[in-house]
């Protein structure tokens, strides 16, 4: 398959990108810095002035949008909000554009989202069927947001996927790295109530679920790429203590985490439980389901 993806430089593109090429697909990854092929993986340029990448990309059988700024680099100063949004707006219409200007579409555009979606409500388990919360925070617009602009390629007759990430586990970037930093030190302990649920996926489960959802044509909407085993903080921070053999007893209250972290504290001190239903319906198989074998492996191979 020849199969094109945006972000292909980030904490998920980069192992998928590796995983679609090792597996023999055609890669074409678009960027604003282009360069040589590179292990069966080429590079074309979109975002900038003069660029059309369309006239690369005919004969596209799937392609997935990644891009987007980070919402972990610095505090969410109205300059990094503008960001955030603007990046993921921008980049959605452009793949939209894109793929109305191919004279062959892609059968399926799987289309980045992520957890923030379904708001804060702790007593709510969310599936991919569960109504969305009428009111949410900055980073639940941007999702909606962000879903919406995908929405005119279901239009032009492709199947649609958001994929909604949760907190993907790995030991090179994202949440993780930062999470057992305390532990590893001896003081790690509750953050916030602790009682805010951490929807988490293991990095390799959610590349192999991608894959699925490339080769699933039952699947479109909204899909939770979390593990089917959500957590706690509480539990979650216990958890690491556990695997680390560190102890789990300093806490970190709420409002020490907001004069830190401003309103970027959302990431940690909130959290809805959010389950892979549409995934385990389709036959996807977790090798991480559990969160104590997925932190062991990930530990083991820091």
């Amino acid at each position: 398959m020849k199969i094109a993806i945006t972000g292909g430089t980030g904490l998920i593109g980069q192992p998928l990108v590796r995983a679609l090429a090792d597996a023999g697909h055609q890669v074409v990854v678009l960027t604003r810095h282009p360069r040589p092929r590179h292990r069966g993986v080429s590079f074309i340029e979109w975002l900038t002035p003069n660029s059309k990448p369309e006239e690369e990309l005919e004969g596209t059988d799937a392609f997935i949008h990644l891009a987007g700024a980070s919402i972990n680099d610095g505090r969410w100063t109205h300059k990094q909000k503008q960001a955030i949004l603007q990046s993921r707006i921008e980049g959605t219409k452009e793949v939209v554009r894109i793929i109305q200007q191919l004279k062959q579409k892609p059968q399926v555009v799987i289309s980045g989202s992520a957890i923030g979606i379904y708001g804060e409500d702790r007593s709510i388990t969310y599936s991919e069927e569960t109504p969305l919360p009428t009111r949410t925070n900055f980073l639940g617009n941007v999702c909606v947001l962000w879903e919406q602009e995908a929405e005119p390629i279901r239009d032009l007759g492709v199947r649609l996927v958001t994929m909604r990430t949760g907190v993907v586990l790995s030991n090179d970037g994202g949440a993780f790295p930062l999470m057992k930093l305390p532990y590893q030190f001896g003081v790690g302990g509750k953050i916030g109530s602790g009682e805010q649920w951490v929807p988490w996926i293991h990095l390799d489960d959610l590349v192999r679920l991608f894959v699925h959802v490339i080769d699933t044509d039952s699947i479109e909407g909204p899909v939770n790429g979390t593990a089917p085993t959500p957590v706690t903080m509480n539990e979650f921070g216990k958890t690491i203590a556990n695997v680390m053999h560190r102890p789990h007893w300093i806490p970190a209250p709420a409002p020490m985490m907001e004069l830190v972290l401003g309103e970027k504290s959302v990431i940690v001190l909130e959290g809805a439980k959010v389950v892979p239903t549409k995934a385990l319906q389709h036959g996807f198989e977790f090798r991480y389901e559990t969160l104590e074998p997925a932190l062991t492996q990930l530990l083991q191979d820091a």
